[in-house]
């Protein structure tokens, strides 16, 4: 089979735990691999353990850091603009897929909790055009359910800069997940649900039971926020082929790869 070669710019712990299994597991159906990375010289030593044990036939390349970031009113523009190719080119999928999070309601609250009105806005305005979901979901916990979370995301080096909002800001995450939660039920029609005690089997498995009993299958269903892996490992017993899209975190917990 003829193989269409990828350069992954960054491979982190979001792309080691999501892009590179991802695209092993699709490799065959969609002919697409992570054939070289590009990433910080600093970040050599993680990333050649992580290639020569995992991926040793991926070429690594690596650049001194600039000492500049990208400011957050830039790389929101950034994410608009692939969103705008997104919709443009967006085919619906012809097997039961879940979407893990959306950057657009996410970028919106984001920017707005940052006070940038107008950037949030042009996110906003994307909502009309956006595609619709069978069934859809917001995932929410307590703040001690959170905190342990993150500190098992710690524990396992699979945390972020931005995922420590959570403790470091509450009052901040909430205003922007009350924000989410408002536009999710909005222009998604959202279920709300807590998953403090998800990992309970009975809970898990009222939800799934309601996610067959209220949409026929296939069934497209996204989860815009998402920390439970029980409710994964659920969702994967029941449906024949779910394809997890994983997009980049900003300032949430991250999902579990099916």
């Amino acid at each position: 089979m003829s193989f269409k070669n990828l350069l992954l710019i960054g491979c982190g712990p979001h792309a080691r735990t999501f892009y590179f299994p991802t695209l092993k597991k699709l490799q065959t159906e969609t002919g697409l691999r992570i054939s070289a990375v590009v990433d910080l010289k600093n970040n050599q030593p993680s990333v050649d353990v992580f290639l020569s044990e995992k991926y040793p036939d991926c070429v690594s390349y690596y650049v001194e850091p600039s000492g500049e970031k990208l400011s957050e009113e830039l790389t929101g523009m950034l994410y608009y603009a692939a969103l705008r190719v997104d919709l443009d080119e967006y085919i619906p999928p012809l097997q039961p897929t879940i979407q893990d999070s959306t950057i657009i309601l996410r970028s919106i609250v984001f920017h707005s909790s940052n006070g940038n009105k107008e950037l949030s806005k042009r996110f906003e305005n994307l909502l009309h055009s956006h595609p619709r979901f069978g069934k859809s979901f917001v995932l929410v916990a307590s703040p001690e359910t959170r905190l342990h979370r993150l500190e098992l995301r710690i524990s396992h080096k699979n945390d972020a800069p931005d995922d420590y909002i959570v403790r470091d800001d509450y009052p901040r995450f909430k205003a922007m997940e009350e924000h989410l939660i408002e536009l999710a039920k909005q222009y998604f029609n959202a279920d709300i649900i807590e998953t403090d005690y998800l990992e309970t089997p009975e809970i898990s498995g009222n939800i799934i039971e309601t996610i067959i009993s209220q949409a026929s299958i296939p069934v497209k269903v996204t989860l815009l926020k998402w920390h439970c892996f029980r409710f994964f490992q659920l969702v994967r017993q029941h449906f024949v082929r779910v394809v997890l899209i994983a997009d980049c975190s900003m300032c949430w917990e991250n999902s579990m790869l099916l």
